[in-house]
């Protein structure tokens, strides 16, 4: 009987854990930024949306997709990771975009009202501690590479 409980109360604890998380994710946005003198990508992930902004001279969204379970799943995985308050002092790990080698990118989050900024670093090449998030993000790029 013991066991049944403590299983039930288990479950039960770990149903609000998701809550919780998918609640953090209402409060949240996450924006990945891609440009170079031909190309322009603006990826935004709020709430369960990806809103998808090809012109940089427009406000206008290009493309929303409604993000499944499983991808929102993966974006709150991959956001817990984030220690955000160091997001700014992580270092880029190859330098292409100062010679035209790549796009330069940057990641940002809007969590509770507070911004987050990275440093800017070479488009699909992030920080280490940023690769989990910007790798799901710079997917939605690939269209027209």
């Amino acid at each position: 009987m013991k066991a049944l409980l403590i299983a039930f109360f288990s479950l039960a604890l770990m149903q609000d854990c998701q809550r919780d998380k998918a609640a953090t994710m209402k409060d949240t946005v996450l924006e990945y930024h891609v440009t170079t003198r031909g190309f322009f990508r603006h990826i935004t992930v709020k709430e369960n949306k990806v809103l998808i902004y090809k012109d940089r001279n427009s406000k206008e969204v290009s493309q929303e997709i409604a993000l499944s379970n499983q991808q929102l799943k993966n974006f709150i995985a991959a956001f817990d990771e984030l220690a955000l308050e160091d997001i700014a002092t992580y270092k880029a790990p190859s330098e292409k975009r100062f010679y035209d080698g790549a796009a330069i990118a940057t990641f940002k989050v809007t969590h509770r009202g507070t911004s987050y900024e990275s440093q800017p670093f070479d488009h699909l090449n992030p920080p280490a501690e940023l690769e989990r998030i910007v790798t799901l993000m710079a997917d939605y790029t690939k269209d027209n590479e």
